[in-house]
């Protein structure tokens, strides 16, 4: 039995995570996710059930859609004899829906350079991604998978997560989960 309380440290909430829903949050993410239970345990002065420790994660990382909403994405390329690949980016910003196209040495470097091309007011795309992993959240060939990306946004570093059952589009997810948690939590 894990109790997850507002003395509990970060890796009992990665457990829970793991354990019960099959995602295996990385360790780095840990210092960024652990404070958020932290506060919903502090806040309710009870014991955070693994359903609510989902929860907030799935607000946090995976339903967060805002200021951009990823639509969709479309490749080509990487065929043996090159490593480039040729996006198409859908997303809307603020209600606004923009297709953006650029080039990258594989799909989250193209749809990232597709992005920053992009003339948004009030918002700043400029991002480096700085860590990358996935896994599958179940066997066999309709499983969905997972991806985490950490991104750096100005000086600070961000965690973003995606779900599909395609991994470059669940990645692609990532990203813009990460750069909407930036602009949430960016200092202002």
């Amino acid at each position: 039995i894990i109790r997850i309380n507002s003395q509990s440290g970060k890796g009992g909430v990665a457990y829970i995570l793991e354990n019960t829903y099959g995602f295996q949050v990385p360790k780095k993410m840990h210092a960024e996710l652990g404070p958020l239970v932290q506060e919903v345990a502090d806040k309710s002065n009870e014991e955070i059930l693994p359903e609510k420790i989902k929860e907030i994660f799935s607000r946090e990382y995976l339903e967060i859609s805002s200021p951009l909403q990823y639509i969709g994405f479309q490749h080509s390329g990487a065929d043996g004899k090159t490593n480039e690949v040729e996006c198409a980016l859908s997303f809307a910003y603020r209600g606004n829906i923009m297709t953006v196209s650029a080039t990258g040495n594989g799909p989250i470097d193209a749809a990232k350079k597709a992005l920053q091309t992009a003339k948004l007011p009030d918002f700043s795309p400029e991002f480096s991604v700085q860590y990358y992993t996935e896994h599958s959240l179940a066997s066999g060939s309709d499983a969905k998978a997972v991806a985490y990306i950490q991104i750096k946004y100005g000086e600070k570093f961000y965690f973003g997560a995606g779900i599909d059952s395609n991994i470059e589009i669940a990645s692609i997810k990532a990203m813009f989960s990460a750069i909407n948690r930036a602009v949430k939590y960016r200092p202002k």
